[in-house]
């Protein structure tokens, strides 16, 4: 056998033993800026991420969560004191239902008001829409649809009303709304708190997480107050989820299945701009993206709480994998390919943590998860899919040498192959970094 056929069998056989397992379309697929150019059945790009700083599962519960749309109504007003007159008429609420010439007029019917009598102890109630013009006269006051009723039962029966702004879709429950700021798309009461509400399209089944968030103008420093209003009876329960202006949100779960929410400023100071409520988690961290797909926790308490998603991805039955480098030393992290991205700290199901100490784990027991330093600040891995047999391979950027110790240079060895196989679907990226300084360089997707 020829030196040359003696060599290629010593390399072939290495491979073989530190588990290159590659197709052959897939064989000059090297590291970054490597010896050859990847086949050209797959494109290299770096990591496009989204979900940096929220996880929308269900999309937004709420319309007009900017209160930029509005809409009129008539509310009561107590401090009105003019009975109007046939020519300048006053709008007059109805409280409880008032039967006028015949004719009844539900709780929330607008009347005219168009003069009061006998020394200010009644008021003429006229409907709006009679035919007979203004002003009326003692020939046509016995006719159309009016009528003479008691000052005495103002706030009772009835009270004079003035015309209101509010934002569309939502409805006022309580206090009065500030017109000059609902201009500017901000919620805030005029001379006390204010309560506005809105039901959603579907209701919220019991047992789900949701976030309230709400964005605020002023400096005050107390919660404003979010509460759900119960499916079953449209009862508005006392959830008191409370939204601090430091962080802005707050998880709830649901006890029962829901059917609306309620926005409370619970002080006149108090401003909010914006509203959301939606299904899905919000970080506990900060990151940034980096150059060339790196992202990177900036602050935040420790734990696996920040980090992103790609919205690039390897599609399900493909070869692909994603490739990255461990950028902070003494800094965990973790990275994998995922289905769907849930939450902050849930990497699955194809995982890969690299601890602070430079161990290294993934789904099974191997020899890495408690070697420490087995990773370095540096390292690059790959989460490699192989469509062939819907494997995960994870694999580390090793310098490889023949049966005589010499070099054949670096490429990318798999140390472990998870023991789940893939289902079919798409395979994103995702992360979670715990330490502020975790980094991860250049995470590009193959695919």
């Amino acid at each position: 056998m020829s030196i040359l056929a003696q060599i290629g069998t010593k390399v072939g056989t290495e491979i073989k033993t530190l588990d290159i397992r590659m197709s052959s379309a897939e064989t000059a697929i090297v590291n970054l800026g490597g010896q050859q150019p990847p086949p050209t059945s797959l494109t290299i790009n770096p990591v496009s991420w989204t979900n940096l700083t929220e996880i929308n599962l269900s999309g937004e519960k709420l319309v007009n969560v900017e209160f930029s749309n509005v809409s009129s109504q008539y509310v009561a007003d107590s401090t009105l004191t003019s009975g109007g007159s046939g020519a300048n008429p006053v709008k007059i609420i109805v409280l409880t239902s008032v039967n006028l010439g015949g004719t009844a007029f539900t709780v929330g019917s607008i009347l005219d008001g168009v003069g009061g009598g006998g020394e200010g102890t009644l008021q003429r109630m006229e409907d709006p829409n009679d035919p007979r013009d203004y002003p009326y006269t003692t020939e046509n006051q016995n006719t159309g649809t009016w009528d003479w009723v008691n000052m005495s039962d103002r706030g009772t029966t009835w009270e004079y009303a003035k015309e209101q702004t509010y934002p569309t879709n939502w409805s006022i429950d309580s206090g009065t709304l500030d017109q000059a700021k609902l201009t500017d798309g901000i919620i805030k009461g005029d001379g006390g708190a204010v309560t506005i509400k809105q039901m959603f399209s579907q209701s919220i089944p019991f047992g789900t997480t949701l976030v309230f968030k709400a964005t605020r103008t002023d400096l005050e420093t107390g919660n404003v107050r979010f509460n759900a209003i119960r499916a079953s009876d449209g009862v508005v329960m006392s959830a008191n989820i409370g939204v601090n202006p430091s962080d802005g949100f707050e998880p709830y779960t649901t006890t029962t299945a829901i059917s609306g929410v309620q926005l409370n400023t619970l002080d006149s100071l108090r401003e909010v701009s914006s509203v959301s409520v939606f299904q899905g988690v919000v970080s506990g961290g900060s990151v940034q993206v980096n150059g060339n797909g790196g992202i990177e926790k900036i602050a935040g308490a420790g734990g696996f709480n920040a980090g992103g998603s790609s919205t690039n991805f390897i599609e399900g039955n493909s070869n692909g994998y994603v490739q990255f480098q461990w950028g902070s030393a003494s800094k965990s992290l973790q990275i994998g390919l995922t289905y769907l991205d849930d939450d902050y700290g849930n990497i699955e199901p194809f995982r890969l943590v690299i601890n602070d100490n430079g161990s290294v784990f993934t789904n099974g027991n191997n020899t890495f998860s408690g070697s420490t330093g087995w990773a370095s600040q540096g390292d690059f891995f790959r989460i490699r899919h192989f469509a062939s047999d819907n494997t995960i391979r994870f694999q580390k950027r090793e310098e490889i040498f023949d049966a005589q110790n010499v070099s054949l240079g670096f490429d990318y060895v798999t140390f472990h192959t998870h023991s789940e196989l893939t289902n079919g679907n798409n395979l994103y990226v995702d992360t979670s970094l715990f330490h502020v300084g975790s980094r991860l360089n250049d995470v590009l997707l193959a695919r």
